[in-house]
């Protein structure tokens, strides 16, 4: 799952060998081709014109690819026009952490042969579902596609939180709890005080919060480019607690990574999502509005060597899986 592939865009003169690769790939494939150079679509088109393939053909050639490029993983990797496009894809695959393969004509021994990918295909066993051990780098190589393919990156778990809340220690949604206490008494305690309380009464889930700084790294080395919204699901807690002081704690935590990591509020910021509204709904997401990993069991972490699946959602599936979400999505 999540292989990732270069293809040579002057391999061929032949749309349709072209089109036969790109089916092979996309979410419902699990493996991703990346978009390198950023006009590789251009350059494909501009090999058609070149030899007169006319309108319509070309029209169709324009839809499908257009279409393909929402699935391709963008990449922001200069391309130098003094070096071929199999010298600079070789250049970028060493500079990466998880190498792409290269697809291309006449190749080495350690690439793939453009024909080889048009009759027999391109068979790398990745599958759109993913079984995986529950470990943070798993689920941060997971869910990677979708911090390259969107500026904005959403997590909605309804179990996901950053402190552990035991269910002794939470209140039925039929239940009503009374006005917190720090509610009246905010003249009295400092927000320190506060939190000192809080914190000795719901010790942080070190797991969680492992994994979301590490995804606040990968903003940071974005830029301003990146903003990360976590969809938090409200608490109702006993001992006289309240949203307020849940709220309290979800703020405070996210501070403290945004400060440490030098990030602006709305990179890393979150939504509460009313208890009862999505009560009877499976969502376990991370998604942007082009695509989602559905993650069978959420983003939990385990001692005892359980594997959970997810996997990929896109097209028109994407809509159902998103759209009750849309509220807390950015307003700008």
């Amino acid at each position: 799952m999540n292989e990732k592939f270069l293809l040579n865009p002057f391999s061929s003169d032949n749309y349709t060998e072209y089109r036969v690769i790109m089916e092979q790939f996309g979410f419902s494939k699990g493996k991703f081709l990346l978009e390198y150079p950023s006009n590789w679509s251009t350059l494909i088109l501009d090999k058609l014109d070149a030899n007169s393939i006319g309108e319509l053909k070309r029209k169709k050639a324009v839809e499908k690819l257009n279409k393909f490029v929402r699935e391709m993983i963008p990449l922001e990797f200069a391309f130098s026009n003094n070096k071929s496009w199999l010298e600079n894809a070789e250049i970028l695959r060493e500079m990466q952490e998880n190498a792409a393969k290269i697809i291309t004509d006449n190749p080495d021994d350690n690439q793939i042969d453009f024909e080889d990918a048009v009759i027999f295909g391109v068979d790398s066993g990745s599958r759109s579902t993913f079984t995986f051990s529950e470990r943070v780098q798993n689920y941060l190589y997971l869910i990677s596609p979708i911090f390259q393919m969107s500026s904005e990156i959403f997590i909605a778990d309804r179990y996901f939180q950053l402190r552990n809340f035991p269910e002794s220690k939470k209140l039925p949604p039929t239940e009503v709890v009374k006005k917190s206490a720090f509610s009246d008494l905010h003249n009295l305690f400092s927000k320190n005080d506060i939190l000192e309380s809080l914190n000795k009464e719901y010790r942080v889930s070190s797991k969680h919060m492992l994994l979301i700084e590490e995804l606040a790294k990968i903003i940071e080395k974005q830029g301003k480019k990146k903003k990360l919204i976590i969809l938090f699901e409200g608490i109702k807690l006993r001992h006289n607690r309240t949203q307020d002081d849940y709220e309290t704690l979800v703020s405070n935590d996210l501070e403290v990574i945004r400060n440490k990591y030098g990030l602006e509020d709305e990179q890393l910021t979150y939504r509460l999502v009313d208890k009862n509204v999505y009560r009877h709904c499976h969502w376990r997401l991370v998604f942007c509005t082009r695509c989602a990993i559905h993650i069978d069991a959420g983003l939990r972490f385990s001692n005892k060597g359980l594997k959970n699946s997810a996997y990929w959602v896109g097209g028109n599936d994407l809509v159902p899986h998103i759209e009750m979400f849309e509220p807390y999505f950015p307003k700008d």
